[in-house]
C-alpha cells in the first residue's frame, strides 16, 4: 500500500448498512465460508503474516457470535488490533475479546492469509507427487502379481 494514500476511517465514515443484509451477513455458512477460504490458509498469529497481504477472519460480534468476514489488506498490526483496508477504507479488527469485567480474552480473533501464487503451485506440485507416489507403488504390485501369474501359468 502506497504512503500518502488517504484512507477513509470507516467508523467515521458516513457509510449505511443495507436493510437487506450485506454480502458478509450472507456468507455465515460452513459451505460460503470454505468456498471464501479456497485460496488461504490460517495462521497461527497474525502477527506471522506479512503486511500489505489479503487477509480473511472471524471473530466476534456484538452478540458474542462468531462471524465471518471477508477481511482487507493488512496495513496495521497492534498488540490489541490490527487495521485493515479494502482501498478506499480502512477499519480496525480487534485481535482479543474480553468479558466485560474479564481480564483473560474469551476469543482470540481467527486470520486466514492469501497464499501467494508460487504457494498455490507448490500445494498442487505436492499433491500430484503424492499420486505419483501411490501410483508407482501400485504398479509395483500389479507388477509382482503379474510375475507370479507367468510363474504359475507355466
Amino acid at each position: 500500500m502506497s504512503k500518502g494514500v488517504y484512507l477513509e476511517n470507516l467508523a467515521t465514515s458516513k457509510y449505511e448498512r443495507p436493510t437487506g443484509g450485506t454480502l458478509t451477513s450472507q456468507l455465515q455458512t460452513k459451505e460460503a465460508m470454505k468456498e471464501k477460504l479456497k485460496k488461504y490458509e490460517r495462521a497461527d498469529s497474525v502477527d506471522d503474516i506479512e503486511l500489505d497481504r489479503h487477509v480473511r477472519y472471524i471473530t466476534l460480534d456484538k452478540q458474542h457470535k462468531q462471524v465471518f468476514r471477508t477481511g482487507g489488506l493488512l496495513i496495521r498490526k497492534e498488540n490489541a488490533y490490527v487495521q485493515l483496508s479494502n482501498g478506499r477504507q480502512k477499519w480496525s479488527v480487534q485481535r482479543y475479546h474480553y468479558k466485560d469485567d474479564g481480564e483473560e480474552p474469551i476469543f482470540e480473533t481467527v486470520f486466514f492469509y492469501r497464499i501467494t501464487l508460487k504457494q498455490e503451485f507448490e500445494k498442487k506440485e505436492e499433491k500430484y507427487i503424492d499420486v505419483i507416489r501411490r501410483q508407482r507403488d501400485e504398479i509395483k504390485k500389479l507388477k509382482k502379481i503379474i510375475k507370479l501369474l507367468k510363474v504359475d501359468a507355466r
